[in-house]
């Protein structure tokens, strides 16, 4: 999971960091990452469409506030969960315009995000999140079960959906799917989602759909290794969420 902070003051940045990192925790939620932003301007330097699963925006900054920036997150259709925060009520009209998930007043404290935390719907949100292709193309992750590459082209294998090809080189697919848990690279030009792997046999990985995805050999013991780990903490996770 990836979460912005966007604050001009950094010391509430930190705080509203921590917070949410130890209420994750409690959760059992391990695989997240959360960058801070001391300003609109700077998140939206970097920013595009699909790069978080949560912005938490602080209403009042100088020059771009916080509802300017979910403005322009609205404009490219990103689905992203937002939650203001800010120390006045003037504004909360607007989080309606924009789709707000929650509007928080200062000062922001562990049962709030708590209660955030709880009522947001994270199955929901990991379902949103989604890859745009050098075409355009916009591809669900959750939909995306592996990739093969044949010479100057990759092909996305989806699931329940056409396969999709398109010109592009198996680091710039590392560089789309590996900062995700559930996508890893098990040979030149295939990356899996766990989220598809049936089980795993001497071959390699067998996916739901039946294909069988071999494993390189030099990363065998890495490989399996990354996926025992991973079956941990979805176990983990089912048990305390």
């Amino acid at each position: 999971m990836k979460i912005a902070v966007v604050d001009d003051l950094l010391y509430e940045a930190e705080s509203l960091h921590d917070i949410l990192s130890a209420e994750l925790e409690k959760k059992g939620l391990t695989d997240y990452h959360i960058s801070l932003f001391s300003s609109g301007e700077e998140f939206l330097a970097g920013y595009s469409a699909g790069a978080y699963d949560l912005i938490f925006l602080d209403i009042f900054m100088d020059k771009l506030s916080g509802v300017d920036v979910a403005r322009h997150i609205r404009s490219v259709y990103d689905t992203v969960s937002i939650v203001f925060f800010t120390t006045s009520n003037e504004f909360a009209a607007q989080s309606y315009e924009v789709d707000a998930a929650y509007y928080l007043n200062k000062p922001i404290d562990k049962d709030k995000i708590a209660s955030v935390l709880e009522k947001l719907n994270f199955s929901r949100m990991k379902n949103q999140r989604f890859i745009e292709l050098p075409d355009s193309t916009r591809l669900l992750l959750s939909d995306i079960m592996y990739t093969e590459k044949f010479k100057h082209s990759l092909t996305f294998y989806l699931n329940r959906r056409e396969s999709k090809s398109v010109t592009l080189n198996h680091a710039q697919a590392e560089e789309l799917l590996n900062s995700y848990e559930e996508f890893n690279t098990v040979g030149q030009g295939t990356i899996i989602n766990f989220e598809y792997v049936d089980s795993l046999s001497p071959d390699g990985f067998i996916m739901t759909d039946g294909t069988v995805i071999p494993i390189a050999r030099r990363r065998l013991k890495e490989i399996k290794d990354i996926w025992t780990r991973y079956c941990f903490r979805k176990m983990s996770e089912r048990d305390l969420l």
